[in-house]
């Protein structure tokens, strides 16, 4: 998706079995755009906290959530988490998800929302 204006990153996230998740077990969201892969260079576009036991009460099963600098002020983009059950196929964009399933019970994903980060100019930062 390198250069896109709206691009859509989908990535999966599963706990390991002796990593006891809880309700109050909170996940860090961390979004760079990646200018250069190879160079490793990339730009920091923001982070986001939810807790487990926010995206499990959620009627829609997903979060948006904002991003929000190093010093915790509003960076202009969005994420949205949602909650699959393991081997679930969901319609659309997400049906081509697959993780291990060794006794893991939820996959987590993550995904942009087009156009939420902004530059100067007004274009999206989200770049991949």
């Amino acid at each position: 998706m390198l250069g896109t204006r709206d691009p859509l990153f989908l990535t999966g996230v599963t706990f390991p079995p002796e990593y006891h998740v809880s309700d109050e077990t909170r996940v860090k969201l961390t979004v760079y755009d990646v200018k250069e892969k190879s160079q490793e260079t990339r730009s920091f576009l923001g982070y986001t906290t939810f807790s487990i036991g926010d995206l499990l009460k959620s009627k829609e099963q997903e979060l948006t959530l904002s991003l929000r600098t190093s010093d915790g002020t509003d960076a202009g983009g969005a994420v949205v988490v949602s909650r699959l059950k393991m081997g679930e196929i969901e319609d659309g964009e997400v049906d081509h998800i697959a993780a291990d399933a060794r006794g893991q019970t939820c996959t987590l994903v993550c995904e942009s929302l087009p156009g939420t980060a902004s530059d100067k100019d007004g274009s999206p930062l989200m770049n991949a």
